[in-house]
């Protein structure tokens, strides 16, 4: 994966040399997410300020199993937490319960 300049591309710097895919960036810029081809949740520090771009390190952050749409993930602002669609391992995980309408269900 690379981060070009935008909209004219003068350049480009490349964030990971094992590929990756559905890339995010943190909301103040300092971080790209991807999701590596072993499935591990990647975190790239990077600084964009003034004429260069600069990684100044990669981690991985966590395995994941990833699927049904074109971006299967999302990150908090901060980057301390990740919404993922993907299925449970194990069938006893907590699930998430949508209660619609309840007002109406105190009556």
């Amino acid at each position: 994966m690379y981060v070009a300049a935008f909209p004219e591309p003068s350049g480009k710097r490349q964030i990971s040399t094992l590929g990756g895919h559905t890339p995010r960036w943190r909301r103040d810029g300092r971080e790209i997410f991807y999701v590596a081809p072993d499935n591990t949740m990647i975190a790239a520090a990077v600084d964009g300020r003034g004429a260069s771009f600069e990684v100044s390190s990669i981690e991985p952050l966590f395995k994941t199993r990833t699927y049904g749409f074109d971006y299967p993930y999302d990150v908090s602002p901060d980057g301390q937490r990740f919404l993922i669609t993907g299925a449970a391992d194990d069938e006893n995980a907590a699930g998430i319960s949508v209660v619609v309408n309840w007002k109406g269900l105190r009556k």
